[in-house]
């Protein structure tokens, strides 16, 4: 569902979901509008639109973005 009436919100980004979990920083932290599907919040980054997780590290991001691995797709 297109959401383009929200204001972006922030996103980092991690090469692996993994990264994340072992408390290295972001490689950079966005600003998107979610596209919603089947329950989920799907951000576009470099080209592909990639599910959204909550971030562990950074209370004050909306979400967090692999790049490569697993929840990446």
């Amino acid at each position: 569902m297109d959401r383009k009436y929200k204001a972006p919100e922030k996103v980092n980004v991690y090469r692996t979901l993994d990264e994340m979990n072992q408390g290295r920083p972001a490689l950079k932290t966005l600003r998107r509008v979610p596209y919603s599907s089947a329950g989920m919040d799907y951000y576009r980054v470099d080209g592909s639109l990639r599910p959204g997780w909550r971030d562990k590290l950074d209370p004050t991001a909306d979400a967090c973005v692999a790049l490569e691995g697993a929840g990446s797709a």
